[in-house]
């Protein structure tokens, strides 16, 4: 995960509405080997509850590329549990919130003129902390990819 913020975030009478913006740097070193992504779901994830979920438009990675991958995920009137709810609260005075990022997407090899079936690929980006505050500096967060 490259970059992160969260804008918007307002909790109240146990709903959640906030907008969360990752980056993710998708990088292809191979050359030989492009990828289709054909389909991709991201979710935030917050002590195992989602709280806000999107897909991203498909494209496509040639050989030796680096392509950053965009996604926007929107928490609208999000009901939570009053745990939940709390947690929410006291992480928000801390200045920054931890979540859990996942992508989810159904990609194709292309070798050539030939391109492989669908594969899923699984992507788990663990303890993303997110600050409210523009003017802190995201850290990288190394990210878990399973084909």
């Amino acid at each position: 995960m490259e970059n992160g913020s969260v804008q918007n975030f307002n909790l109240t009478n146990n709903h959640l509405n906030a907008t969360f913006d990752f980056v993710l740097k998708a990088e292809n070193p191979n050359r030989r080997i492009s990828v289709y992504y054909d389909y991709i779901e991201s979710t935030v994830m917050y002590e195992d509850q989602t709280i806000a979920f999107t897909t991203i438009d498909p494209f496509y990675q040639p050989r030796r590329n680096v392509t950053r991958v965009e996604s926007k995920l929107v928490a609208q009137s999000l009901s939570l549990s009053q745990a939940t709810f709390k947690d929410m609260r006291i992480e928000k005075t801390s200045g920054e919130i931890e979540v859990d990022v996942h992508f989810k997407a159904r990609i194709r090899l292309k070798v050539g003129v030939w391109k492989s079936d669908h594969r899923t690929l699984r992507i788990t980006c663990s303890s993303v902390a997110v600050h409210f505050s523009w003017y802190k500096h995201f850290d990288k967060v190394p990210c878990e990819v399973e084909v």
